[in-house]
């Protein structure tokens, strides 16, 4: 189990947590660029003094989260959400619907997460 390839932005913002105070961060930016240098979870996991397992949840946390993002951004590219496309969208709040929008308290005494209106 490997990370996949990172791009140069990756690779950078992966770097710069290196330098991080955080000792999460820290082991996370370590783990995941011994991996991108082929270097196998229980390796890894020697080298670092952790769990073999504490490695492939990190690889497999940074391969999902890019994968979503990656479906994220996609998506926003397709002209099938546009904008004008949220009237083909049953019951879509437009970004605009939600202007205005507080927290309030609701009917019988209920908490609704939020009011339009001021």
């Amino acid at each position: 189990m490997y990370v996949r390839t990172l791009s140069p932005v990756e690779q950078a913002g992966i770097e710069a947590g290196l330098r991080s105070s955080h000792a999460f961060t820290l082991r996370r930016s370590q783990i995941l660029l011994a991996s991108s240098r082929g270097q196998r979870p229980a390796e890894i996991a020697r080298n670092l003094g952790c769990a073999t397992q504490t490695v492939r949840n990190t690889i497999h946390a940074f391969d999902l989260i890019a994968s979503c993002l990656s479906r994220l951004h996609s998506r926003s590219l397709d002209p099938a959400l546009a904008p004008d496309s949220y009237d083909a969208l049953p019951g879509a709040a437009r970004p605009t619907d939600l202007q205005g929008v507080t927290p309030g308290s609701g009917e019988n005494g209920e908490e609704p997460p939020f009011r339009v209106g001021t």
